[in-house]
């Protein structure tokens, strides 16, 4: 992060970037950025919009996370299952969001545990989901982030378009210690409990333009070090 403030990339006020209303005005000011790599590859970020441009950006990022996922003891199956899941939820930006522009892919890999972020500043699910006339009604970011954890629920009004976020979520069931969505003024929080299970909780918090995700698993549950 200090790095990415050096070059230019991030907003002088760094402690405001954590800061829910200011969310969307700091990550438009991440104007100039195509990608970054810490110096030891345990950190990345790419723009979505370097990935559109050039379809080898995206392979160059997904192995280098692939790569410090496995390093901190992620078995290589369920390194590249996270890399799949990552590609399917900023694929959601590009179709969904309105400001694929706005979209960035992270991840940073720490002594035994892997995580993953897409944000952008888009329109949000709960207006993505009400271009579908079957949910036009919807009434807040809570019931549209829940609507879109449901199986074939999607802003396409045609049969089979779209799935939603569902089986992304199915995918990651078995790797993830938690899974957070954020969009509007609605969070989604899936936490891994001691028997195993990973209950969902939906909670109102400070409003944020666009859509956040995160992802994040223990390497030590999954065979790591």
């Amino acid at each position: 992060m200090l790095e990415l403030w050096r070059l230019g990339h991030l907003p002088a006020a760094l402690s405001q970037w954590l800061v829910a209303p200011d969310y969307a005005k700091q990550l438009s000011k991440v104007t100039t950025m195509t990608d970054w790599f810490s110096s030891d590859g345990s950190q990345g970020v790419i723009a979505v919009r370097s990935i559109m441009g050039d379809a080898t950006n995206w392979q160059n990022f997904s192995i280098k996370a692939k790569n410090a996922a496995i390093t901190i003891g992620v078995p290589q199956p369920e390194a590249w299952q996270l890399i799949a899941s990552l590609e399917e939820i900023y694929t959601n930006t590009i179709e969904h969001s309105e400001r694929a522009d706005s979209g960035l892919v992270a991840y940073v890999a720490r002594p035994n545990s892997f995580e993953y972020v897409v944000c952008d500043a888009g329109i949000g699910v709960q207006r993505s989901l009400r271009k579908n006339p079957h949910y036009a009604a919807i009434p807040d970011s809570c019931t549209a982030l829940e609507l879109a954890l449901r199986e074939g629920i999607s802003a396409k009004a045609e049969q089979g378009r779209g799935m939603g976020f569902r089986p992304i979520l199915v995918g990651l069931t078995n790797l993830s210690r938690m899974v957070r969505f954020r969009s509007g003024d609605g969070a989604c929080i899936f936490s891994r409990q001691a028997d195993g299970t990973l209950p969902a909780t939906t909670l109102q918090r400070a409003w944020i333009d666009g859509f956040f995700c995160s992802v994040r698993i223990d390497a030590c549950a999954h065979g790591g070090r």
